[in-house]
């Protein structure tokens, strides 16, 4: 299939006129298709031309810059002004007897408690800290422990919150991400062991 396809993209510099335009050039390309291949892919071929000679009929200025973000809005579209988002959340959450339980608690209560000031990110973030700590090794389900940042981060989510500049139901939420992700200042490594041990970043 792979071979197909980079061909498609090859082989429009081939005469139109042949009755199989990809065989002049599959030499190129150490390749050799049967006739029922190179038939099946004519038609694609001939596609793709049409697509690209009306492609080339748009003309754009080169004073037009690169397109360095995806925006969805057709031209001329106005997003409507943002309405405030009701979450649903329950009106109250009372704080457990033993802080641990927090632990299992979903985040639409936990961000109850935040919002209502009965336990700061700070608290819930050294909760998870010690938690980690706790049982890390034996569930071997973190590789990289931020303390530090996520500390930091809590305290000025507290901070924030204390001002009356609450974002949302997840502001002041301690979370974690797969090391799938690239996060500056630590390994990337993919759940890989090989790049665990490494001094890359």
């Amino acid at each position: 299939m792979l071979r197909i396809v980079f061909l498609l993209l090859v082989s429009l510099s081939v005469a139109a006129q042949e009755k199989f335009p990809t065989k002049s050039i599959e030499p190129f390309y150490d390749l050799s298709l049967t006739d029922a291949e190179r038939d099946s892919l004519k038609g694609n071929l001939e596609n793709l031309q049409k697509d690209l000679q009306e492609l080339h009929k748009y003309k754009m200025d080169n004073s037009v810059g690169m397109s360095l973000k995806f925006d969805p809005k057709p031209a001329g579209f106005k997003m409507p002004a943002d309405a405030a988002t009701d979450w649903a959340l329950p009106k109250d959450v009372q704080l457990p007897a033993n802080k641990e339980e927090l632990a299992f608690y979903p985040v639409y209560k936990l961000a109850v408690l935040i919002k209502n000031k009965k336990i700061t990110s700070t608290e819930l973030t050294s909760l998870y800290i010690r938690r980690i700590k706790k049982y890390g090794d034996t569930l071997q389900c973190v590789i990289s422990l931020l303390e530090e940042r996520a500390m930091a981060s809590a305290k000025k989510a507290d901070e924030e919150i204390a001002k009356g500049k609450y974002r949302g139901p997840l502001h002041g939420i301690p979370y974690g991400v797969k090391d799938l992700l690239a996060v500056e200042g630590t390994k990337t490594t993919w759940g890989r062991g090989t790049f665990q041990r490494s001094n890359n970043q």
